[in-house]
């Protein structure tokens, strides 16, 4: 985001770290620096990619089935890895039914691309249509909550509860 080059390096050397203190989750989106951030992940995961469960999420500018594998493919090569273990839609688009994308979701779990299928920023409704979209269980979803802003408890908390799903 138009920090310079320099920080790529001391990027991949906070990723190390985390991972040397036991962080496994690394979650970041193709729109974070248009795709670079990606790119440093793989950088940092080079040999150690068995440390960490990545996660990464597509920015659903218009996220028909092809665009849908087609950016997953895109951010799996990016970040150097055959499989993305949770793979995200960043937010839901309010023209291109959630079908469409979940459609593009199962074509890269079938082809091994992906492992798992979240959501961000999706309401518990939103979140119950992408998994009867998809057939199967959508594993999380990614929302702003904190002490502050706890309107997750009055939908996905619950509905993550009830069908065994996590919240990030």
């Amino acid at each position: 985001w138009g920090y310079g080059r320099e920080y790529e390096s001391v990027a991949v050397e906070i990723v190390n770290r985390a991972l040397d203190r036991g962080v496994n989750l690394i979650d970041t989106a193709e729109i974070y620096a248009r795709g670079v951030t990606e790119a440093i992940v793989g950088r940092a995961l080079e040999g150690r990619r068995d440390d960490a469960f990545v996660a990464t999420k597509i920015w659903p500018v218009l996220p028909t089935a092809d665009k849908t594998y087609e950016h997953g493919r895109l951010s799996s090569m990016r970040i150097g890895i055959d499989t993305i273990d949770l793979y995200q839609v960043h937010w839901p688009n309010p023209v291109v039914p959630v079908a469409k994308t979940m459609e593009g979701m199962k074509r890269l779990q079938d082809d091994g691309i992906i492992r798992h299928v979240g959501v961000s920023n999706f309401s518990a409704s939103q979140w119950a249509e992408a998994e009867d979209a998809l057939g199967e269980p959508v594993l999380s979803d990614q929302v702003l909550y904190s002490l502050v802003q706890r309107k997750p408890e009055r939908g996905v908390l619950p509905y993550a509860q009830a069908h065994d799903r996590m919240v990030i």
